[in-house]
């Protein structure tokens, strides 16, 4: 259930025949449906989100949009804005409103080659879409092959993301090292023999 005092602002913002609100999810079960509306509501901390990622989301958005790719618009708020802030007590959050798309979960045992074709030609269409356009857009982003530090590559898209990039980048170090520690000790023996 979402706190009234975020309903009551979020209502504000949008529309007050926003209820009832079903829970979709989301990493912090922070995604809400409509259906009398057809509108997805995120509801993201700020402490934890940066304003400049979701602008960066809203131009890809957008950009997909403009290339035919079919992908949930953002709806503006009462105010003409596609990213609210709200203040409830001391914390912040930022509000987005996205179009809803009807459709249905595929299975994650799917087996129809011609979804799976279909799917993975979609998203070379939207990497290459992306390619394209990245001198037109407002953010720059890094090429396919740029040279970065793997320790830096979760900066800036939250504090959880770059924690499970950490501890992921940590356990691959570690497996790493028991891979080089085994091939040495195989090439010793092979040595020997």
């Amino acid at each position: 259930m979402m706190n009234p005092i975020i309903l009551e602002q979020i209502k504000s913002l949008y529309t007050e025949n926003i209820e009832p609100l079903e829970l979709l999810g989301g990493f912090h079960n922070n995604v809400f449906l409509s259906r009398n509306q057809k509108m997805v509501i995120k509801i993201l901390d700020a402490e934890t989100y940066r304003k400049i990622n979701l602008l960066n989301e809203q131009e890809i958005i957008n950009l997909m949009l403009l290339h035919g790719i079919k992908t949930a618009s953002l709806i503006p708020s009462k105010n003409g804005s596609l990213i609210e802030q709200i203040n409830p007590k001391e914390k912040k959050f930022y509000v987005m409103a996205y179009s809803y798309i009807d459709g249905e979960v595929l299975s994650p045992h799917l087996k129809e080659d011609h979804l799976i074709k279909a799917w993975g030609k979609q998203l070379g269409k939207m990497h290459e879409i992306t390619k394209l356009n990245n001198h037109a857009m407002k953010q720059n982003y890094l090429e396919w092959d740029h040279d970065i530090k793997n320790e830096d590559f979760a900066k800036g898209h939250g504090k959880i993301i770059e924690e499970k990039w950490k501890g992921w980048t940590r356990f691959l170090r570690s497996q790493r090292m028991k891979i080089i520690m085994e091939s040495s000790t195989t090439i010793s023996i092979m040595r020997i023999l």
